[in-house]
């Protein structure tokens, strides 16, 4: 809801609620709060504690914050109803109110807020509200004065411009030619538009001189004393700031009423105002006196938005650009990456640090490794030169080169221990990316000892690093221990978040998954990282289990992403998602090479090779496969998934065995649910390539349904209905055609298509599966119907040509979709395509047509043996089968 001040808004949204007879509501307001990381985190505190969740104890990022909230709203049915949302930055107050417009489906939001929605999913959802009528603010006024003469009353009318609030403050008494504090004495009017520039409540100490002041406002109604301090009333907050001729002496008054209070948001308040007010000295001292506070309790991105807006832009002190650098390395995302490419070449040996290292989590490789190589090349930056050559190492490790990664870390000698724990676990990572498992795990738990001798503030950052690490080295159950099973807390780390969508598209658990994919869909243009495991695991998690609409196309559009082509890790995970629709929907032909000269090192080296062999092999080339090794558990199972694809393309099926059952041990010890899936359906082909149906195909067809069922994936339980469809005595042709005609399985779908004769793209193993089954319980005395051709095969080796009669031809398809047995009723709907059958109309043409058909299709129409009457339907007496027909 949103409207010009004064016009009603939450008096409106108070008596909705009051009218529908909710007893409870959550009820937050952005007034009184010191910036919007606060605010955010009060609303993520309620919201935590209706949903009995955990949340941080302190604020963190807001855009962490709203996620959460985005992602915990469905699970409270209270109403939820936040006010003056215009108070806090567009950007995160747009992502919040698109991210509950997209995605949040159960709970009930309404928002207060005087700036008008732009984006498009938001328009819809908005409520404006009109000014009033002069008719509805003269009863207004005639309420609050009765008896008030005409002209004074127009003056009011008038100036109140149709809102209820300044018609009932200008009736009580204020000129409605002057401003709100013009009836002030100089002393009251100067404290209370002082006040007014204070974003937050502030304590004043009770001895203050101004305290006689204070309470004449106080008896006023112009503020209200709150156990967090004093403030303007919120409904005047904004007629007061109006009334100012001139802020910088408010500003002035109300920067020395901030420093009067020591908590964290008045010293918040006292950074805003001195850099408003250009007392750039003041603002350092604050700085370097509460900075590391500020920034610990969650105040990183406000202080970093006001610190850009000194009053001559481009006059910032350097000792302020050092803070805001230092700021930006809090953030690492967003607004702070784009800042530091922009900046020149920072002169201290710590700004040029973060310079070289926000370069690199920009997606700027290349650029950022000729910095930092620059930086250890200076003499004079030889003090930082250990935490240089780890951020060396990795740039290298983004480049695509962790073996190098691992030489350059094993080479730095640091005895400081955070530094050194850093270290280790970025070896770790590496090791594990070449392949090195058992040294990777010798140096991870050296760290992990190490990690736990630490201050907790060392701790909490090398937190953040512990979990990338166990992330990208694939190490979920160690990730699951550290960071837990329930899903993320309200404001926990971007890294942790990651990992919780991670771990729940590995594991099958899709609500929580798709929930998480969906409020991080609002943060992934923030970050590099954030923009790949979205798009990796919504691909991830479409293959396996759906909706396939433009999966083929998005699956090609991040594969191209230029943002994303400089970095090797995230080319070769993408091409591995590329190689998976590809096979889903039956095109190995048309997978996109990566957009890489070559990917020469490690486990990047290894699953590409692994995914060119499968797809090599899917469409019909043989290719060798060399040794590899690696304790990559991705890797791993890629390489023996080339391994059982080689042995069923030389059909030395035997030697699926072993490295079958060694994959499907490692997905289950693993909790890895859709690989196991994938493999769960790659030993149902076995069985039914071995060409023999029994209980081995069966059992097999029967487990992959089961698992599939359990995880909702609708496309493996089809291609397990095929399998049992195959060893079925029955072979029902309905059946096969439901799956033919299904979208909720390509690959069943396409196999079900070749089976009944109709055109559909085979990679090599679809051709040998159809060719095998196509030949179980073959029927030698069958009719053969070629929809396609539009020709039938006779029992007797008769080819008929059907092109020139299609009726006879929608008979005869009509008899099979039916299974070889139908009503007159169904004939007649379904041949003629009319909506209901009647005898006198159509049962004559009906018997026209079938005798004519068995004149085409009997040796003796007169005796019919093929087509004939049973009971009220007709029917053909042999099996019905479709088939290609030369």
């Amino acid at each position: 809801m949103w409207s010009p001040p004064g016009l009603g808004k939450t008096g409106l949204v108070l008596s909705a609620l009051a009218r529908v007879r909710c007893e409870r509501a959550i009820v937050c307001s952005a007034e009184g709060f010191a910036d919007e990381g606060a605010f955010v985190a009060e609303v993520g505190r309620l919201i935590a504690a209706e949903a009995k969740q955990e949340t941080t104890a302190s604020p963190a990022r807001p855009s962490e914050l709203v996620a959460g909230i985005v992602s915990a709203l469905d699970l409270i049915s209270v109403p939820v109803v936040l006010e003056d949302l215009h108070l806090i930055t567009e950007p995160v107050a747009e992502a919040l109110l698109i991210g509950v417009a997209r995605y949040v489906r159960s709970a009930r939001l309404v928002v207060t807020t005087r700036r008008r929605p732009r984006h498009d999913d938001l328009v819809e959802r908005t409520l404006p509200l009109e000014p009033l009528e002069d008719a509805t603010i003269e009863r207004i006024v005639w309420r609050v004065r009765p008896g008030i003469d005409a002209a004074r009353l127009r003056a009011i009318v008038s100036s109140a411009a149709g809102s209820p609030r300044l018609a009932r403050q200008h009736s009580l008494g204020l000129d409605v030619q002057r401003s709100i504090v013009d009836g002030l004495s100089p002393e009251q009017r100067a404290l209370v538009m002082a006040l007014a520039e204070i974003e937050t409540p502030i304590g004043l100490p009770a001895s203050d001189a101004r305290d006689v002041t204070l309470n004449a406002l106080l008896a006023f109604g112009y503020v209200e004393r709150g156990t967090t301090g004093i403030r303007v009333v919120p409904n005047l907050r904004s007629l007061v700031r109006a009334a100012a001729q001139s802020s910088e002496p408010s500003k002035r008054t109300a920067l020395e009423l901030a420093s009067l209070d020591a908590r964290p948001a008045a010293c918040f308040e006292v950074v805003r105002l001195s850099i408003e007010l250009g007392d750039l000295d003041l603002t350092m001292r604050t700085l370097d006196a509460r900075g590391e506070e500020l920034l610990a309790l969650g105040y990183g991105e406000a202080l970093f938005g006001v610190l850009g807006r000194e009053p001559t832009p481009g006059t910032c002190p350097p000792a302020l650009v050092s803070w805001r650098f230092a700021i930006a390395d809090r953030i690492r995302r967003g607004p702070s990456l784009v800042w530091a490419a922009a900046q020149p070449e920072p002169v201290t040996a710590c700004d040029r640090l973060i310079w070289c290292a926000l370069t690199g989590y920009s997606g700027d490789v290349a650029t950022a490794e000729k910095r930092v190589v620059a930086f250890l090349s200076d003499e004079a930056m030889r003090a930082l030169h250990p935490e240089a050559a780890v951020l060396h190492a990795d740039i290298v490790s983004w480049g695509g080169a962790p073996a190098r990664a691992a030489t350059l870390l094993e080479g730095i000698d640091v005895a400081e221990p955070r530094l050194r724990a850093s270290r280790d676990l970025r070896l770790a990572s590496a090791l594990s990316r070449i392949g090195d498992g058992d040294k990777a795990a010798i140096v991870l738990a050296r760290a992990t000892e190490t990690f736990r001798g630490l201050a907790p503030g060392d701790r909490t950052e090398l937190r953040r690093i512990l979990i990338s690490t166990l992330l990208a080295a694939s190490r979920f159950v160690e990730l699951e221990r550290l960071v837990g099973t329930a899903g993320p807390a309200i404001g926990a780390s971007t890294p942790e978040v990651l990992s919780h969508l991670v771990m729940a598209t590995e594991r099958g658990h899709v609500a929580l998954a798709r929930r998480l994919l969906e409020h991080l869909r609002v943060f992934a243009g923030e970050s590099l990282s954030i923009r790949f495991i979205v798009l990796y695991n919504d691909l991830r998690l479409r293959t396996f289990l759906g909706p396939f609409e433009t999966l083929d196309r998005d699956a090609r559009a991040a594969l191209a992403d230029e943002r994303m082509a400089a970095i090797p890790d995230l080319v070769v995970y993408l091409f591995s998602a590329h190689c998976n629709v590809a096979l889903l929907f039956g095109e190995p032909a048309n997978v996109m090479p990566i957009p890489l000269p070559e990917v020469t090192e490690g486990t990047n080296a290894a699953m590409a090779r692994a995914f060119n062999a499968i797809v090599t092999l899917r469409r019909g080339e043989r290719v060798v496969l060399g040794a590899e090794s690696s304790s990559s558990v991705e890797v791993t199972l890629a390489l023996l998934r080339a391994e059982i694809e080689l042995a069923i393309f030389d059909g030395t099926l035997d030697a699926t065995v072993r490295p079958l059952d060694r994959a499907l041990a490692l997905t289950r010890e693993q909790g890895l649910a859709l690989d196991e899936l994938s493999l769960l359906a790659v030993r149902l082909e076995i069985h039914l390539l071995r060409g023999a149906g029994g209980q081995g195909t069966e059992a097999a067809s029967y487990e992959l349904a089961r698992r599939a069922s359990e995880l909702g994936s609708r496309r493996f339980e089809l291609e397990a209905a095929l399998g049992q469809w195959a060893i079925s005595k029955e072979r029902s042709a309905s059946e096969l055609l439901a799956m033919a005609e299904s979208h909720e399985s390509p690959i069943a779908s396409r196999r079900a298509r070749a089976l009944l004769g109709k055109p559909a793209k085979l990679d090599a193993v679809d051709e040998r599966v159809v060719a095998v089954v196509s030949t179980w319980h073959e029927h030698p005395e069958a009719l053969a119907l070629d929809l396609v051709h539009k020709r039938a095969m006779l029992p007797s080796g008769k080819v008929v040509d059907l092109r020139a009669s299609p009726l006879y031809l929608r008979i005869l398809e009509t008899l099979f979709r039916a299974g070889g047995r139908a009503t007159k009723e169904d004939l007649v709907q379904r041949v003629w395509e009319v909506r209901s059958y009647h005898p006198q109309r159509d049962d004559k043409r009906l018997q026209v047509a079938i005798h004519r058909l068995r004149r085409v299709l009997e040796q003796d129409p007169e005796r019919p043996t093929l087509l004939v009457r049973d009971d009220d339907c007709y029917a053909v007496s042999t099996p019905i089968v479709l088939r290609t027909l030369a």
